[in-house]
Protein backbone atom coordinates (compact mmCIF):
# COMPACT_ATOMS: atom_id res chain seq x y z
CA UNK A 1 0.00 0.00 0.00
CA UNK A 2 3.05 2.64 0.90
CA UNK A 3 4.12 2.08 -3.07
CA UNK A 4 0.64 2.99 -4.23
CA UNK A 5 0.48 6.27 -2.20
CA UNK A 6 4.02 7.44 -2.51
CA UNK A 7 2.97 9.70 -5.40
CA UNK A 8 0.17 11.16 -3.95
CA UNK A 9 0.63 14.63 -2.68
CA UNK A 10 -1.50 14.02 0.20
CA UNK A 11 1.23 11.31 1.45
CA UNK A 12 4.05 14.33 1.52
CA UNK A 13 1.38 16.50 3.46
CA UNK A 14 1.28 13.94 6.01
CA UNK A 15 4.17 12.23 6.10
CA UNK A 16 6.33 15.59 7.63
CA UNK A 17 4.15 15.54 10.83
CA UNK A 18 6.58 14.13 13.27
CA UNK A 19 5.60 10.72 14.52
CA UNK A 20 3.36 9.56 11.42
CA UNK A 21 5.35 6.45 10.46
CA UNK A 22 4.14 5.06 6.96
CA UNK A 23 1.53 2.84 8.02
CA UNK A 24 -0.10 5.70 9.72
CA UNK A 25 0.11 7.74 6.19
CA UNK A 26 -1.33 5.16 4.31
CA UNK A 27 -4.11 4.72 6.74
CA UNK A 28 -5.23 8.36 6.39
CA UNK A 29 -5.61 8.58 2.94
CA UNK A 30 -7.87 5.39 2.87
CA UNK A 31 -10.24 7.07 4.97
CA UNK A 32 -10.20 10.52 4.77
CA UNK A 33 -9.38 10.64 0.88
CA UNK A 34 -7.59 13.56 -0.82
CA UNK A 35 -7.82 16.52 1.65
CA UNK A 36 -8.63 19.36 -1.05
CA UNK A 37 -12.59 18.16 -0.91
CA UNK A 38 -12.33 19.58 2.57
CA UNK A 39 -12.68 23.74 2.34
CA UNK A 40 -11.61 24.29 5.83
CA UNK A 41 -10.07 22.17 8.39
CA UNK A 42 -13.44 22.55 10.43
CA UNK A 43 -14.82 20.86 7.85
CA UNK A 44 -12.09 17.69 8.26
CA UNK A 45 -12.60 17.72 11.54
CA UNK A 46 -16.41 17.30 11.56
CA UNK A 47 -15.67 14.54 8.77
CA UNK A 48 -13.38 12.85 11.44
CA UNK A 49 -15.99 13.24 14.66
CA UNK A 50 -13.20 15.41 16.55
CA UNK A 51 -15.22 18.49 16.50
CA UNK A 52 -16.73 19.72 19.48
CA UNK A 53 -19.77 20.02 20.93
CA UNK A 54 -21.27 21.62 24.09
CA UNK A 55 -24.39 21.62 26.10
CA UNK A 56 -25.80 25.18 27.29
CA UNK A 57 -28.85 26.20 27.87
CA UNK A 58 -29.99 29.69 29.84
CA UNK A 59 -27.37 30.17 32.66
CA UNK A 60 -25.97 26.54 32.97
CA UNK A 61 -22.93 26.15 30.83
CA UNK A 62 -22.02 22.86 29.65
CA UNK A 63 -18.62 20.76 29.55
CA UNK A 64 -17.39 20.45 26.07
CA UNK A 65 -17.17 17.11 23.97
CA UNK A 66 -16.17 15.66 20.73
CA UNK A 67 -19.02 14.52 18.60
CA UNK A 68 -17.79 11.48 18.07
CA UNK A 69 -19.92 11.44 14.35
CA UNK A 70 -17.37 11.03 11.79
CA UNK A 71 -15.19 8.60 10.29
CA UNK A 72 -14.10 5.81 13.80
CA UNK A 73 -10.77 4.70 11.69
CA UNK A 74 -9.54 7.76 11.07
CA UNK A 75 -10.35 9.25 14.22
CA UNK A 76 -8.54 6.00 15.94
CA UNK A 77 -5.67 6.21 14.08
CA UNK A 78 -5.34 10.16 14.83
CA UNK A 79 -5.92 9.33 18.71
CA UNK A 80 -2.96 7.08 18.76
CA UNK A 81 -0.51 9.37 16.24
CA UNK A 82 -0.94 11.44 18.74
CA UNK A 83 -0.53 9.73 22.04
CA UNK A 84 2.80 8.61 19.77
CA UNK A 85 3.67 11.99 19.68
CA UNK A 86 3.06 12.93 23.34
CA UNK A 87 5.04 10.20 24.59
CA UNK A 88 7.87 10.98 22.66
CA UNK A 89 7.88 14.23 23.69
CA UNK A 90 8.62 13.10 27.46
CA UNK A 91 11.58 11.25 26.22
CA UNK A 92 13.26 14.34 24.78
CA UNK A 93 11.56 14.13 21.29
CA UNK A 94 10.11 17.85 21.36
CA UNK A 95 8.69 18.92 18.70
CA UNK A 96 6.10 21.74 17.53
CA UNK A 97 3.14 19.68 17.60
CA UNK A 98 3.83 18.19 21.53
CA UNK A 99 4.80 22.18 22.54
Amino acid sequence: MVDKTTYLPEYEIYHIIPGFSCKTVVTLIAEAGDLHRFATSNKLSAFVGIDSRFNDSGEYKGSEFITKGGNKIAREVLFKAISNIASRATYGHQNHISD
